[in-house]
């Protein structure tokens, strides 16, 4: 609070975050500025990496989020059984490190596909392994219940991977028109969500164009122009 009040600007990366701080810190509203996170696809090379391999042509939806209890991952648990009931061979593969929900999640992982049939767990990746998970994905999923931003879902969507968001905090104001937006909560409207995408190509290829669009107002050069506006002239403290 003593750093957000003394500050001459402060700099949020969503608007969401930005009436949070308005609310809370009483900060005035003309000292608190959106400069939103921003994400370059970069380039994948023609080379497979081997994980990305062995995954195979599966129906593939992907969550890359460390295993903290606001990631939410229990909802998309919950949601497998139907999903594996509309989608026989349907493969979901986590990322990420290691956090507070760890040792839970993993349990639940065993407890419902013992064989890893449906579940892969590859914990912390390599970020171009990463890029090449996302693209290969048919859908990202990202059930997470607080977000100030949600980078993951603009990467997403940089690489024209359809996404199944939660409608909370800032995550609908970065996914906008561009994806299907469920609340994190409900489980039946997850796996509603994430089967009717993997069973509908067209629909997929619909949300791919709206994504890849949609990302592009999220360039360095946009960010860096509501960075560097012309009354900008405070110094910058990153902490």
């Amino acid at each position: 609070p003593r750093t957000v009040l003394g500050a001459d600007v402060v700099v949020t990366p969503s608007a969401w975050v930005r009436r949070q701080i308005i609310d809370r810190f009483g900060c005035a509203p003309d000292r608190v500025r959106v400069v939103s996170s921003t994400s370059d696809p970069g380039v994948i090379h023609g080379t497979v990496h081997p994980v990305v391999a062995s995954l195979g042509d599966r129906p593939l939806i992907i969550y890359p989020a460390v295993s903290h209890p606001h990631k939410n991952h229990r909802v998309l648990l919950d949601a497998l059984p139907a999903l594996i009931d509309a989608h026989p061979h349907v493969l979901v593969v986590f990322t990420g490190g290691a956090g507070r929900y760890a040792t839970p999640l993993e349990a639940a992982i065993r407890a419902l596909d013992p064989e890893g049939q449906h579940i892969r767990h590859l914990g912390r990746v390599e970020a171009a392994t990463l890029a090449e998970l996302t693209a290969r994905a048919d859908v990202m999923a990202f059930p997470s219940r607080y977000e100030g931003f949600g980078l993951p879902v603009l990467e997403a969507m940089h690489r024209g991977t359809p996404v199944v968001a939660a409608s909370t905090t800032a995550l609908p104001e970065v996914l906008g028109n561009a994806g299907v937006l469920v609340d994190p909560g409900d489980i039946e409207g997850w796996a509603a969500a994430l089967s009717g995408l993997l069973g509908d190509e067209m629909r997929r290829a619909e949300l791919a164009v709206a994504g890849t669009a949609r990302a592009e107002a999220y360039s360095p050069a946009s960010s860096a122009a509501a960075l560097l506006s012309p009354d900008s002239d405070f110094l910058l403290v990153f902490s």
